[in-house]
């Protein structure tokens, strides 16, 4: 490097640090008064724009966040699939040996004692039932029960179900007008899982409601002589969710009134099949899918087949047709304690 070159760059470095000196004694001047006191900076408070505030970031040991995010998750979940189908039975084990065991003849009897007890088993869980939700001491998918929505838990819930089978069995054109969609809602309500949008179905008009169960039950008749059920079901359950408040397991209780080919999606049948049950159609955000009820249908029928047809050639003399809903119905009692001395 030249002896030019070098004293220009010297130069240079000199200028640059009297110009800094020079700026900083003018921005002190302009900061002082006539005294020579400095002068005390304004504070001028400023509204900023919401799209550039950003909240700092908190950082959380790595234990604490995986607690927050569950916690954040069972909040979302309050009411839905996961805890739809998990709930409070007093012999749940006892209902899952009974569907896993092989069949054999004190299998039998035992799938005939719980099917015998649900009517009573039924009863006093509806009882109990409501008077729980009186108390406040209700299950975890109904803490979001409201006062209205309260009165849909009924005592008489079972009674009156049962009592509107009776009348649609031995009609030959059944349908159901509004407070017949009320009395299942209100069984479906106390027996299986509320929903905040128990409301929804009693906005439904009269006659609505009349056409479309009328041409739902004519569907759904045609299902124990047919070969592919799964069609006839799902297409029986997407006519009735033309209905307000109705989904596929609401459609389930309407069309069980008419046959029992058909069985109700209850989280008791749901919890007993767990081994028996696709994965993908039972995950979490499609438990309660058109898909799932069909596939859940499917499975009670078959043991309700291997039921009727080992009830024929029995040594003892009990002989019953088994249908998907009384499987479902076995299944539920025994959940309760229907093959103990109490039950419920």
């Amino acid at each position: 490097m030249s002896r030019t070159t070098l004293d220009e760059l010297v130069l240079m470095v000199v200028r640059d640090k009297a110009t800094k000196k020079r700026s900083a004694s003018s921005s002190r001047k302009s900061n002082e008064d006539g005294s020579g006191k400095r002068k005390r900076a304004r504070v001028v408070p400023s509204v900023p724009d919401r799209e550039q505030v950003s909240t700092p970031l908190v950082r959380r040991p790595k234990a604490q966040v995986t607690t927050v995010r569950k916690e954040k998750k069972r909040a979302r979940r309050a009411g839905s699939s996961k805890r739809s189908y998990s709930r409070r039975c007093s012999d749940l084990p006892g209902a899952v040996r009974l569907w896993e065991s092989p069949l054999n003849e004190e299998l039998l009897m035992k799938w005939n004692q719980a099917l015998d007890r649900y009517s009573e088993i039924c009863t006093k869980f509806c009882e109990k039932q409501r008077d729980n939700a009186v108390r406040g001491d209700i299950e975890s998918h109904k803490e979001y029960l409201t006062q209205g929505g309260m009165e849909c838990i009924k005592k008489e819930a079972h009674e009156r179900y049962q009592n509107l089978i009776t009348r649609i069995e031995v009609q030959t054109s059944p349908q159901l007008d509004k407070h017949d969609l009320s009395v299942v809602r209100n069984w479906k309500m106390t027996r299986c899982i509320w929903r905040p949008t128990w409301y929804e179905s009693d906005e439904n008009k009269d006659e609505k409601t009349k056409q479309v169960t009328k041409s739902a039950f004519e569907k759904i008749n045609r299902l124990k002589l047919s070969r592919d059920k799964d069609t006839i079901l799902r297409d029986a359950i997407d006519k009735l969710r033309d209905l307000m408040g109705v989904g596929p397991a609401f459609s389930c209780g309407i069309l069980a009134l008419k046959s029992r080919d058909v069985a109700f999606f209850s989280p008791e049948s749901i919890q007993c099949c767990g081994a028996t049950l696709p994965h993908k159609a039972f995950n979490k955000k499609r438990v309660h899918s058109v898909e799932a009820a069909i596939i859940l249908n499917r499975i009670l029928r078959e043991r309700a087949e291997k039921l009727t047809e080992y009830s024929k050639s029995s040594m003892r003399d009990v002989r019953r047709y088994w249908g998907a809903r009384d499987v479902e119905y076995a299944l539920f009692s025994a959940s309760h304690g229907g093959l103990r001395g109490d039950g419920v």
